[in-house]
């Protein structure tokens, strides 16, 4: 967030710089009226978008490694987080502090309590402000709606003056003018005037000042805005001031006029007021004179000049990234910020990155060639939480990748391990309190990903999900899923199968389909829990029992649905903690 308003601002004022220097001197107000509002769309928009921008490769001698730039690509998946009936068991986080690559300084979750109390300060002062300057814009609302219902309309072309009792100067908001009561009737208001004011309503120059007033209320901190707004009623003036002068023979007197104009002025931040901005820039632009050659050559200027500009602002220099070349191939460095390891240097091939987009599919090498054994620990720290992962590699291939996170927000640490089986991935979550709180299992073939089950908790605390079971061959309805509710015992209480078309009728065919899927994956977990329990891992055995544990009892409620009767092998002894 910091980056944008920091992007924005500056892009804004760039944009309000040229502005003052190239246009405002210049008699094509329609045009700096167009201008003005774009800039402020653009400055808001344009920081938004972000594009990569490669740096120029080079080949230094021995040993021969060249410098790209290579984005980055992101196997982990999201999933949401949801409640964990308080009766399952917790999965305790695994301790890095074991690890000698680790500082001695723990990785768990660490609430910086000052960190987060001021930062909630500033967020209930910003609110309160905003509030503040609502309820004063809205105030403003009110009294020209009490002026026009209170007081007395007369029609003028396509205005309504509203006569008010207070001596103040003509001013007009949205299709009203507002001016003395007393002195419309005893004729003391000029026509110029009137038709002064006439331009702010044909031209609808209140919502321009609206827009303004809305931008100054959510970005009340950026003085930037304040100075589009003092730039946007200027050329409100010069607007009317054009209208008027197209409609008289006589710009001395109506000039006169501004001079004479002493009448006490009403001061709101939504009317555009006769006397505003009574300065020498109006009389200096009623004269002035400004070729088509100029102006014209003028906004063509411009074009490239704001695309140089919408491009700067939504650039993203991509992090330098060195590529090795062995014995003939070409390696570049495995994209993971913040390695642990400052000696681990991790490189995937160039082709592996040409095959596929995914780099949970590309083989890690260690600087020799070689492939990489090992854990792969990195730590990436953004503005709003910091991201502790751990990656597991053999003969160079990713098997897990455990991401711990601590989000800026209290009360909140969530677990991420992604497991990769083949083609599929399967992402688990953990809730706050670091129980297991849904399994999703995705398809990742042709560098494409669809999602083939998500399988979590409700608000209720029960187990629920879809699977998708494949294409329909009744009326070419596409793909069908069946939803499954659980009860707290974790019986079938409701099952419904339906496409993008509506409800479907539940077969048993269906069912058999969704059971014999919920016993590979079951099959295909128990492989993975015997696998890390060979291994000893105590980081990840918890982890992955909790994903074992869910896929027994989800296979077994689908056999148990289908009125199978069969001894369910036993589930395997909960490691010890």
């Amino acid at each position: 967030m910091i980056a944008y308003l920091i992007k924005s601002g500056l892009c804004l004022v760039v944009l309000l710089v040229i502005y003052l220097i190239f246009l405002e001197r210049h008699k094509m107000h329609r045009f700096n009226r167009a201008f003005l509002i774009v800039s402020l769309i653009l400055g808001l928009i344009v920081p938004l978008f972000s594009v990569d921008l490669p740096r120029n490769e080079f080949i230094t001698e021995t040993p021969t490694v060249i410098v790209d730039n290579i984005a980055s690509t992101s196997s982990d998946l999201i999933a949401s987080v949801a409640e964990y009936p308080s009766n399952r068991s917790k999965i305790t986080e695994p301790d890095f502090t074991e690890l000698s690559t680790i500082p001695s300084s723990e990785i768990g979750y660490k609430r910086n309590f000052s960190f987060h109390f001021l930062k909630g300060l500033l967020i209930i002062f910003y609110i309160v402000v905003c509030l503040f300057l609502f309820l004063r814009m809205g105030t403003s609302l009110y009294w020209f709606y009490k002026k026009g219902k209170n007081n007395q309309g007369v029609t003028f072309k396509s205005a309504q003056l509203v006569l008010v009792e207070e001596g103040v100067s003509p001013h007009t908001f949205l299709s009203s003018i507002f001016v003395n009561k007393d002195q419309y009737e005893s004729g003391k208001i000029p026509d110029q005037i009137i038709e002064h004011e006439l331009a702010h309503v044909e031209q609808k120059h209140s919502l321009d000042i609206l827009f303004i007033e809305f931008l100054k209320i959510v970005f009340w901190f950026n003085p930037v805005f304040y100075f589009y707004k003092q730039a946007i009623q200027i050329n409100h003036e010069f607007l009317a001031d054009e209208s008027v002068l197209s409609k008289t023979k006589d710009p001395v007197s109506y000039k006169n006029l501004l001079l004479e104009s002493v009448l006490p002025s009403y001061n709101t931040d939504l009317s555009s007021s006769f006397n505003y901005a009574l300065t020498k820039k109006r009389f200096v632009m009623m004269v002035k004179e400004s070729s088509s050659l100029n102006m014209i050559s003028r906004k063509i200027v411009l074009i490239p000049t704001i695309a140089t500009l919408a491009f700067i602002f939504s650039t993203e220099i991509l992090q330098e990234r060195r590529i090795y070349e062995i014995d003939g191939i070409k390696y570049f460095e495995a994209f993971q910020p913040g390695s642990l390891d400052s000696d681990l240097v991790l490189l995937n091939k160039l082709e592996d990155r040409e095959k596929s987009i995914f780099n949970y599919k590309w083989m890690y090498y260690d600087e020799k060639g070689n492939p990489f054994t090992g854990e792969w620990l990195t730590e990436d720290t953004s503005e709003d939480n910091k991201i502790t992962s751990r990656s597991e590699i053999e003969t160079g291939r990713l098997l897990s990748r455990t991401n711990y996170y601590e989000v800026s927000q209290p009360y909140i640490h969530s677990i991420f391990r992604s497991s990769f089986r083949g083609e599929k991935v399967f992402y688990i979550s953990f809730d706050k309190n670091e129980s297991i709180s849904g399994i999703n299992t995705f398809n990742m073939e042709a560098d494409e990903i669809s999602t083939l089950s998500i399988f979590s908790l409700t608000e209720e605390g029960v187990w629920s999900g879809f699977e998708i079971l494949g294409e329909s061959v009744e009326g070419g309805m596409g793909e069908i899923y069946l939803n499954t509710k659980f009860d707290q015992s974790w019986n079938i209480v409701d099952q419904e199968l339906f496409s993008e078309e509506g409800e479907l009728t539940l077969k048993r065919e269906h069912k058999v389909i969704a059971t014999n899927d919920a016993k590979i994956k079951y099959d295909n977990t128990l492989l993975e829990y015997q696998r890390v329990l060979s291994k000893n891992s105590t980081k990840d055995l918890p982890l992955v029992y909790a994903e074992l544990e869910l896929a027994y009892f989800k296979w077994v409620a689908f056999e148990k649905h289908l009125n199978r009767t069969q001894e369910f092998p036993l589930l395997p002894k909960k490691p010890i903690k």
